[in-house]
């Protein structure tokens, strides 16, 4: 028998549990598999914040070919929604809600069977040490691997926060978690609204809060005011071919790459650019030296997002209207603090500046723990932990090669670690890894699993 314990069940939680119960499938094996899914959330119909919403103007910001969380299965979602009566097309924007719809009924499928128990858990993981999971309800032991699927973290964002009672009603710190409470208010009291952000969170709250309070004014507020532009149809012209991806890459060569593209493709735009090297960045990133990522963060990083994370089409005309219209402005400023002066300037506060990846500044006590313990660091950039290609913190030798963390995380070793296709070829490797090892058990031979501490016993 072999237990796992898997803690998060957002996407890359479900997709890993769906893997791994395949994977046992499919190979008939004869270990069984005690599969443990730890979700803190109450409502086993939870499947992450940003699809509990119902607003139908909430769109994915990824096309529906691109949404299936399964890498080996590209057309599952499509498959799904034409069979549930949503029939989404190649490059159509699915309703947020009918996204979170197709991960309940992932959800649905994971069933114990003959050679897979399944055991569903709520409660709040805050605490690991030598295959044991602390929750805050109980303790649960003899876990041979553990699958950390954390999701997007929320921590300080360099604001500070001092606010009155009087005042802190009015000021949304999770967009996404606080939906009902922004809808809450009377459309008479709500005037003035101030967003922190301009990027994708901030289109789709601005949409929402102008459908509740048409007459308010919007502004949103970045260090450089810039809001994502428009998806596109895929690049025209040659597929682009990287000509330098030698461990000796610099910024220079991305710039060299740019002007080569330029040449190829007739009228080219640097998002058709970004496109066409779509799965070459993370290996450019690998490439580049730490101080050149630094400079790239420093410099490049907010006009690349720019290009980068596009939002769709109709989400994007119906902010240029707004702006048009006066309605929303864009502004070139830094929010450093949120107290009963800034308030006293708008009715609503909304935070959209989206996840943290400073690990010491994640709110979660389990991030707080497994750094203390050390068996995560943060990643020298300060963006996620310091992890191998697998998502294993491997700082401490072979001792933690049973632990997995999936998710924006890895942000630090990938740069390209938080849309849906990301978080697809992540979890991919990891189920190579469970294939791998289970053919290795069921044969006899030693492999990885040799560095594992505990007994696996194959019945």
């Amino acid at each position: 028998m072999i237990q796992i314990g898997i803690v998060g069940m957002g996407v890359s939680g479900i997709t890993m549990a769906c893997y791994l119960r395949d994977i046992w499938r499919q190979q008939n094996s004869k270990i069984k598999l005690k599969l443990y899914l730890f979700e803190k959330e109450e409502s086993f119909h939870y499947t992450g914040p940003a699809y509990v919403t119902t607003y139908s103007s909430h769109l994915l910001n990824v096309p529906a070919k691109s949404m299936s969380p399964f890498r080996d299965d590209p057309h599952h979602f499509i498959r799904w929604s034409q069979e549930n009566g949503y029939c989404y097309q190649e490059m159509s924007y699915a309703c947020r809600s009918h996204y979170g719809k197709y991960l309940l009924h992932l959800k649905q499928t994971l069933v114990s069977q003959e050679n897979i128990e399944i055991h569903w858990v709520q409660d709040e993981i805050i605490d690991y040490q030598e295959h044991t999971l602390t929750g805050k309800k109980r303790i649960y032991s003899n876990f041979h691997y553990t699958l950390f699927a954390l999701g997007n973290l929320e921590g300080h964002k360099n604001i500070q926060v001092n606010l009155k009672d009087g005042h802190s009603s009015c000021y949304i710190e999770r967009p996404w978690k606080e939906l009902k409470k922004i809808n809450e208010f009377s459309s008479e009291k709500i005037k003035s609204i101030l967003l922190l952000g301009t990027g994708l969170t901030m289109s789709d709250m601005a949409s929402y809060v102008h459908s509740l309070y048409p007459e308010a004014k919007i502004e949103a507020v970045s260090r450089h005011a810039l809001f994502p532009t428009s998806k596109k149809k895929d690049p025209q012209g040659t597929e682009f071919v990287a000509t330098n991806l030698a461990e000796s890459f610099k910024l220079i060569d991305l710039v060299h790459e740019i002007n080569v593209f330029r040449k190829r493709v007739r009228r080219p735009s640097f998002h058709d650019f970004i496109q066409q090297i779509r799965h070459h960045i993370n290996h450019m990133w690998h490439a580049l030296h730490q101080k050149e990522q630094r400079q790239f963060l420093k410099y490049l990083w907010s006009f690349w997002n720019v290009e980068r994370h596009r939002i769709p089409q109709t989400l994007h005309e119906e902010m240029c209207l707004l702006v048009q219209n006066k309605i929303l402005t864009l502004k070139k400023k830094r929010v450093r603090k949120i107290n009963d002066e800034l308030m006293s300037k708008f009715d609503l506060v909304i935070n959209c500046l989206g996840p943290t990846y400073h690990l010491s500044r994640i709110h979660s006590p389990l991030v707080q723990n497994l750094l203390l313990k050390k068996i995560i660091q943060d990643h020298p950039l300060k963006m996620g932990a310091k992890l191998n290609e697998w998502g294993t913190p491997n700082h401490l030798g072979s001792e933690n090669n049973h632990l997995f963390f999936i998710g924006n995380i890895q942000i630090g070793e990938s740069i390209e670690s938080t849309a849906l296709p990301d978080i697809a070829e992540q979890c991919y490797k990891v189920k190579l890894y469970f294939e791998e090892l289970l053919k290795n058990l069921e044969s006899g031979r030693v492999g990885r699993i040799r560095d594992n501490s505990l007994q696996i016993d194959i019945c």
